[in-house]
């Protein structure tokens, strides 16, 4: 059995440059305590050869798996699967780490439980200070507690207990390459619980050919993926009461509609028996419609 605490794990397809960013912020950290374990997603660049090349001098040990071209949740079930670390973090291709990023979190992981994991806010790539921090009563949470309890809608680093992340692996669906993560993270509930950090480590950044900046592309390429999130996403809601509850019911549901409507497929019955609700959606998701996936409101 490993005795490794750690797995830093990424998921790349064709960013050799920021690869090299990011790698370049692992051989900085204070403690070398963990393994890099890269799952390329079909990169047609020279990825490989530079990974490769890496290998004899890095403090730290690194696996590279090669993929067919999947989509980002397929490469992060796989990281999964492969990890050696008791505990998990995806850092993706174009993000990277202040040097006290693993020291951070291996002196954190000592105060967990068995399945519980790590909650930390992003900074994002020129960010001095953050503008939201976990409220003060927020130290160990589910993660739908963010949206729904404390109306946070922030960028986190999630530090998994490796074997909980295992139970949650991300559907897939034949033919489409994306699905939202909040498909498997709306899973996790008591007593996989995040026990939140407010010292930031982790740096983003959204390039322009990104999954975040495509969302609208990306939604009407993979739509059953997409809806199976959004349908986890209002379910998840209904387990809180509140105006802010129903708000994310609604975005949910105005999501799953404006969706159907651009793929012409079948509307909310079954998943709405409010009528009332049903009848807010409607004309909510036929804006929505329009505007994010490319129709002109007249």
């Amino acid at each position: 059995m490993s005795n490794t605490l750690l797995t830093i794990f990424t998921p790349t397809y064709n960013r050799i440059n920021e690869l090299e960013r990011l790698y370049s912020s692992l051989i900085s950290q204070t403690d070398f305590r963990f393994e890099w374990l890269i799952v390329d997603d079909g990169s047609t660049d020279d990825t490989e050869n530079m990974v490769v090349s890496w290998l004899d001098a890095s403090p730290f040990p690194i696996r590279y798996i090669k993929q067919p071209n999947s989509g980002k949740h397929v490469a992060h079930n796989l990281g999964a699967a492969e990890a050696s670390g008791e505990y998990f973090i995806c850092v993706d291709s174009d993000d990277w780490l202040e040097p006290n990023a693993v020291e951070t979190i291996l002196h954190d992981i000592t105060a967990l439980d068995t399945e519980e994991g790590l909650l930390y806010p992003k900074l994002f790539a020129h960010q001095t200070a953050l503008d939201t921090l976990f409220p003060d009563g927020a130290d160990k949470i589910e993660l739908a507690d963010m949206r729904m309890k404390y109306g946070l809608v922030i960028e986190t680093a999630i530090v998994f207990n490796t074997d909980v992340l295992r139970r949650h692996s991300f559907p897939v669906v034949q033919g489409e390459r994306f699905i939202p993560e909040g498909s498997a993270y709306y899973d996790f509930v008591a007593p996989e619980l995040f026990c939140v950090h407010n010292e930031p480590f982790y740096r983003c950044e959204y390039l322009e050919e990104g999954l975040t900046k495509n969302i609208w592309k990306n939604w009407l390429g993979s739509p059953v993926g997409t809806r199976m999130a959004l349908v986890k996403r209002h379910e998840s809601a209904r387990r809180y009461s509140g105006a802010r509850a129903l708000r994310e019911r609604i975005s949910a549901l105005v999501g799953i509609e404006s969706l159907n409507m651009a793929v012409a497929e079948p509307t909310l019955s079954g998943i709405v028996s409010n009528r009332v609700l049903a009848l807010l959606v409607f004309p909510l998701s036929v804006l929505v419609e329009r505007r994010r996936f490319g129709r002109k409101v007249s």
